[in-house]
């Protein structure tokens, strides 16, 4: 009787062990998301002070991305990134960031240009510049794939957006953190 107790509670004690084991293996490889960040945001043609009557305007629209892999065991693989900028509700223009590899506590900075193919929101969003902000809306449609040890995630689709203050210099408004969080 007292062999099988032995038995029975050495079986308890290995798949208890087993058990916590892979709870603490879970919890230290499950990969967090990474964070996206609106650094910089210019508009030439809505830069007031340095446009001029006669000039052609420049609709290119230029600004920069911060991707920050929060992770310490885990690196990401990123597809292409689609980004759209929107102006009330208007898809004005879109651009793709080529796909790359982030390493683990790694931070990137990738620079987007979007040439503006709807001229008639440039008088309307003009307008709303001199009287205050105009409000742009930046959209990223993100595959990616985590790397955990040896092998690959499953590919994940993010969707993540933010709203982009824009003020009479063509620049983006932020505040004292001068950045802007894409949720």
């Amino acid at each position: 009787m007292s062999e099988c107790r032995g038995f029975y509670s050495w079986c308890f004690g290995f798949t208890f062990l087993l058990g916590l084991t892979t709870l603490f293996l879970w919890l230290s490889l499950r990969p967090q998301n990474p964070s996206y960040d609106l650094i910089d945001f210019y508009s030439p043609a809505l830069d007031i002070a340095s446009n001029s009557p006669n000039t052609t305007r420049n609709t290119t629209i230029l600004f920069q991305l911060k991707i920050s892999n929060p992770n310490k065991d885990s690196g990401i693989h990123y597809d292409a990134i689609n980004v759209s900028l929107y102006y009330k509700e208007k898809k004005i223009g879109e651009s793709n960031v080529q796909g790359f590899y982030q390493g683990h506590k790694k931070t990137a900075k990738k620079s987007v240009v979007i040439a503006a193919a709807n001229e008639l929101f440039w008088e309307a969003a003009s307008l709303e510049v001199l009287n205050r902000t105009a409000v742009f809306r930046v959209d990223l449609v993100i595959g990616l794939r985590f790397k955990v040890v040896w092998a690959n995630t499953r590919h994940k689709g993010v969707e993540v957006a933010g709203h982009v203050p824009v003020g009479v210099d063509g620049k983006m408004v932020a505040g004292k953190k001068k950045r802007i969080k894409l949720k």
